[in-house]
């Protein structure tokens, strides 16, 4: 879940797999004179579209953090609970196809990187993340094997490829947290591939009320529209999980728009 704080006090849930869809229109449109659009880009768009689906089941019955605010992504610090949500949603984009699972599965891979250098994780958390390393990498074999016979797919097992593929989820991702969290605006979304001699680049993410601007601009089309959706809750502590899931079944869906354009 992702919880957004509302000018009224009030609170907007944004579920999982809405933010998947909503980072996949920043993927939509990908690609122009300067940034080439990778290989097996329909099964890039897929993972990114997938790369929360395991929160699924959990957003069923969603939890509430000990202040009786409801528990975001940002504030659910199980390991455990959490390596086997990704591990379901990698399963999920499974079966729809092994490679957008496998982009998942690094998503997923670097974002623990990137913890273990900034987070204090325990020893026993540190031991549930070096696992999690180790099925990436028997699933990145699985995927090879399958792929053996199928030369395009083997394409996208390249090194630029995969490296490509891992850090356009992320724009994707990052980009749509920016506006629905909301994070600063004005920050480098970093590492985005242009798929020439220029290698990486960083983007200026910049955004109001109705207009987003990236710079520079990495898309085929002059100006797209994003939609960040979900449910408005008037109250922003509850009581208990019965009193929050009442409150979210009956909460009225809410949406907002940007404008993406160029700077």
């Amino acid at each position: 879940m992702v919880v957004r704080e509302m000018e009224d006090g009030g609170l907007l849930c944004i579920p999982q797999p809405a933010h998947g869809l909503m980072a996949a229109q920043f993927c939509r449109y990908w690609g122009n004179e300067r940034f080439a659009r990778p290989a097996l880009f329909d099964l890039l768009y897929a993972a990114v579209v997938l790369h929360d689906s395991g929160w699924t089941q959990w957003e069923e019955r969603p939890a509430l953090r000990d202040d009786g605010v409801p528990m975001d992504f940002l504030h659910h610090t199980d390991v455990a609970e959490k390596i086997a949500i990704w591990q379901q949603g990698i399963q999920v984009a499974w079966g729809h196809h092994p490679y957008a699972a496998l982009i998942v599965t690094r998503h997923a891979a670097h974002l623990y990187a990137m913890s273990l250098k900034s987070l204090p994780f325990s020893p026993e958390e540190r031991a549930q993340i070096a696992g999690f390393f180790e099925w990436e990498q028997a699933l990145q074999a699985k995927a090879r094997a399958h792929f053996r016979q199928m030369p395009e797919l083997l394409e996208g097992m390249e090194a630029e490829t995969l490296a490509a593929h891992t850090c356009l989820l992320q724009f994707s991702d990052n980009a749509s947290l920016r506006l629905s969290v909301p994070w600063p605006s004005g920050s480098l979304l970093g590492c985005c591939p242009t798929g020439g001699p220029e290698g990486c680049v960083d983007i200026r993410f910049c955004y109001d009320d109705t207009t987003a601007t990236c710079d520079p601009w990495p898309f085929g089309v002059e100006s797209f529209a994003v939609t960040m959706t979900g449910y408005r809750l008037a109250e922003s502590r509850f009581a208990d999980e019965a009193a929050y899931h009442a409150a979210l079944a009956a909460a009225p869906l809410y949406s907002q728009t940007w404008r993406v354009e160029q700077r």
